[in-house]
């Protein structure tokens, strides 16, 4: 850590060598950076990536953020080696690299999300940046979000190198594609949240994207019966199934099979 507060919230292992990756932020102005991309602290907070040998040597440490707050949240590796970090962020300057070098043009354009209105604003979007193994290359990056708030939680990767994202979103316009549902439950007044889900394939394409979540209208809007259902953590098994968990809350008409809850603050 630095002069400032730190926090890392997710690790993954790289089962080819055994290499750890940690990802978190940091509001250290002087964050000891170690042969990275990025070396200068930009924001209230920075996003943070750390790479450690199978023998737990320091291989690099490196930042990325804006002049906002920016956090990472999870971090995955393909088999090729590159690195994959999603998080969130309400800086409007982030580094953007939306055509992935040696990948042809994703069709997924609106994966480029809305920019956050103003660096302090307590509206976020997603972001995903992809690194070479070497964290010296910034290989690929995108906001992921609509107009309002959408907070990333979770990415995995499968051996075919599909990734898988999960997080939640209040916003209309979440980028949506083969979705199993189209439009968050009373969108149009800003209170609910649903859990969103997204796959894109090896060549950065997206695969399908949707909601997921209960259709209860908040009345009056911003009353008690609005939800707030959360996406937390995704993976995906050798065959192509997909698993998420998260929380539900006052989503009373959410589709659920072998439930014995309530729906009603309830985890699936």
């Amino acid at each position: 850590g630095g002069s400032g507060n730190e926090s890392f919230t997710a690790i993954r292992v790289d089962d080819n060598n055994n290499e750890r990756y940690v990802a978190g932020r940091t509001s250290s102005n002087f964050f000891p950076t170690f042969q990275g991309l990025n070396t200068t602290f930009k924001g209230i907070e920075d996003a943070v990536i750390l790479k450690y040998s199978s023998t737990d040597s320091l291989r690099y440490a490196t930042i990325y953020g804006g002049t906002g707050q920016d956090y990472a949240i999870g971090v995955a590796v393909q088999n090729t080696g590159n690195i994959y970090m999603v998080g969130n962020t309400s800086s409007t300057d982030l580094i953007i690299n939306p055509l992935p070098l040696n990948k042809p043009l994703a069709d997924n354009q609106p994966m480029n999300g809305v920019v956050p209105t103003n660096s302090n604003s307590t509206l976020t979007d997603g972001f995903i940046l992809e690194l070479t193994n070497d964290g010296k290359t910034h290989y690929w990056s995108r906001y992921i979000g609509g107009v309002r708030e959408d907070v990333l939680s979770d990415i995995a990767i499968d051996k075919q190198n599909n990734l898988y994202i999960i997080g939640s979103s209040n916003s209309c316009d979440y980028p949506i594609k083969n979705a199993y549902k189209s439009l968050p439950g009373g969108c149009q007044f800003g209170f609910n949240r649903d859990i969103v889900y997204t796959k894109m394939n090896a060549s950065s394409q997206l695969v399908y994207s949707s909601y997921f979540g209960g259709d209860n209208i908040p009345f009056p809007p911003g009353g008690l019966n609005q939800n707030f259902d959360n996406g937390v953590a995704i993976d995906a098994d050798s065959l192509g199934f997909v698993y998420m968990v998260g929380s539900i809350w006052n989503s009373t008409d959410l589709t659920m099979f072998n439930n014995t809850g309530n729906n009603i603050g309830t985890i699936f």
